[in-house]
Parts: C-alpha cells; structure tokens; sequence
C-alpha cells in the first residue's frame, strides 16, 4: 500500500522552527548530516509516527527558495507506479 514514508520541512529560522514544532507537537530533533539538518522523531513509528526532517531553506533554482512542504511516497512497485500515470 503507498504510504506518506518520510517528510521535509524547509524553515529560514531553523531554530525558530525547532522550538515551535517542539513545544506544539513534542517533536524531538537529532543533528544529522550538515550544520542545521535534522532528523525529526515524530514519536513511536508502531504508532503511525512518520520519519522527517528540518532544514535551512535552499534553492532549487537560482533566486527561488523552496516554500513548499516536501513529502515521500513510498510504493510497493514503481513500475506499476508509473504505469497508473499513463
């Protein structure tokens, strides 16, 4: 079955980001990688909990920073995956 298998989150203030996620959800932030990346414990994945991250807004493109939530589906054949998308 698809499933939503891990998530990003892009902030400007990184720090700012983690205390709001942290005192609103109790979402817990492991450094990971790079200065200012974050793996984020969304609580027991036996539970449902979804695997994320947090990072320093970048851009994709030169003068566009990325704004939107990024999100990883994960499916059981991306073969048949891509054959649904004809």
């Amino acid at each position: 079955m698809p499933h939503v298998a891990h998530f990003a989150i892009n902030a400007d203030n990184v720090d700012r980001a983690r205390t709001f996620y942290s005192n609103v959800f109790g979402w817990k932030f492991d450094p990971w990688g790079p200065p200012g990346f974050y793996m984020i414990n969304t609580g027991d994945p036996e539970n449902g909990a979804l695997l994320g991250s947090l990072q320093g807004r970048r851009e994709l493109l030169p003068s566009q920073k990325m704004i939107g939530y990024e999100c990883t589906v994960s499916v059981p054949s991306i073969d048949d995956t891509i054959r649904a998308l004809k």
